[in-house]
């Protein structure tokens, strides 16, 4: 997967404990929006996913559900 995808990396994603936390900033969501919505310009067929919806990966950041994320975005 890594060959043909880019991965987009957002400061944050983890409490005091190194625990993954959905602590990213509004502007930091602004800011991804934004790109991604000039990325999907140039790649409307780019699957928009995070690190954890992977195949057989087990990871759990970003730290919140990129696809229901994206989705609310687009309605």
């Amino acid at each position: 997967m890594n060959k043909g995808s880019l991965g987009i990396w957002l400061v944050g994603g983890v409490d005091d404990l190194n625990e993954p936390k959905n602590n990213f900033t509004k502007n930091q969501f602004e800011a991804m929006y934004r790109l991604l919505n000039q990325l999907k310009e140039k790649y409307p067929d780019a699957k928009i996913l995070g690190h954890r919806d992977l195949p057989n990966v087990q990871k759990r950041c970003p730290c919140f559900d990129v696809m229901r994320w994206w989705s609310s975005k687009k309605t």
